[in-house]
This record gives structure tokens, C-alpha cells and sequence, in this order.
């Protein structure tokens, strides 16, 4: 089932919870995958705070309400999984309920395209690997989704509270240095 969601409407975010509910019975697991990046403004003298409320406003705030309404309807249950940027496990682990993050490192997507400088989605690829210790392969968003779907099956049952970091090393062998 595909529900359209508008994040920043946090009654979209309780009607998606409730017809989750409604059409299953439960929910078991909820990740608050929106996000957006500034891509306009990357010099602190010319930031402005519609810039940075924006994307606090998607990345952050919203997920808190997201991760309100999906506790709402988990509690009730004792369990359930919610995947989100930041770590509330204390809170809901009394409830059963495990909270964990995902922290990925870039992928070429039409997110990260208008970020980075690229005359090629292979100058892009190339770009962004350049920084990673893990040569091999590229990052796909198919490795977020097994991220996350690790962490909301039963090998992840016991997991939470944990920031799992996708990045092929890049924030131990760039710890100081930025993105690109």
C-alpha cells in the first residue's frame, strides 16, 4: 500500500499512522526517511534562517512528530520499530519500542545531484567515492533500505538506540573533513 505523505502537515503524519492501523491491525515498524539538504546557502555569512528552518523543520521536527504519532499507536502493543536521524530509545524502550537512526554517506540521487559540483552523474560517482575508504562498490539507496530493513527485522530485535553508519568509512578516514 502506497499512502502520499506531506510531512511538514503533521495530520497527514497522524492520518498515514491511523490508516496503517486501520488496514493491518498494528503498526510495527515506522522510519522517517524525509529529508531535505541546503542546497542554496553554504557560506555562514549569507545563511538565512529560512534556509536553516527548513531543513530543521524536515529533518528534524518532523520526524519527531512522526515518531510521536507511530508511538501513539505502538504503545498500546508494547513494540514496535521507529528508524529516525536522531535517538529517543530511552524514552520508548520502556514501551518495547526500539528507536534506532541510519546515517548514510552520499548517494547519487536527484537529492545529492544539486549539492555537489559535477559536470556527470560518473564525475558525481566519482566525487563522491573519492572520500570513502571503501573502494569496491558504489552507495545505492537499495543499501539504506537493507539498513533499515536489518533493523526492523528480527536479527535487529534486540537493537536500539543506535546510529548505524553507512558511509564505506568515510567519517573514520575524514573524521575533521567535510562532505566534499
Amino acid at each position: 500500500m502506497y499512502v502520499h505523505c506531506d510531512v511538514t502537515d503533521e495530520e497527514q503524519l497522524k492520518k498515514t499512522v491511523d490508516l496503517t492501523v486501520e488496514k493491518y491491525g498494528k503498526l510495527d515498524i515506522m522510519y522517517n526517511n524525509a529529508g531535505v539538504v541546503d542546497c542554496v546557502t553554504r557560506n555562514i555569512l549569507t545563511i538565512e534562517m529560512s534556509d536553516i528552518e527548513e531543513v530543521l523543520g524536515v529533518n528534524l521536527i518532523r520526524g519527531i512528530f512522526g515518531a510521536k504519532h507511530a508511538a501513539r499507536v505502538m504503545v498500546t502493543s508494547k513494540q514496535g520499530l521507529i528508524g529516525i536521524m536522531w535517538n529517543m530509545a530511552a524514552e520508548l524502550g520502556q514501551f518495547g519500542i526500539r528507536v534506532n537512526s541510519i546515517s548514510p554517506y552520499a548517494v547519487v540521487t536527484s537529492l545529492t545531484k544539486p549539492t555537489i559540483p559535477h559536470s556527470s552523474t560518473d564525475q558525481l560517482r566519482a566525487l563522491i567515492n573519492e572520500k570513502t575508504n571503501l573502494k569496491s562498490t558504489d552507495l545505492k539507496a537499495d543499501d539504506i533500505a537493507h539498513a533499515a530493513l536489518y533493523l526492523a527485522s528480527g536479527d535487529g530485535q534486540y537493537v536500539s538506540g543506535l546510529n548505524l553508519v553507512v558511509d564505506g568509512a568515510f567519517s573514520i578516514t575524514y573524521p575533521s573533513v567535510p562532505f566534499i
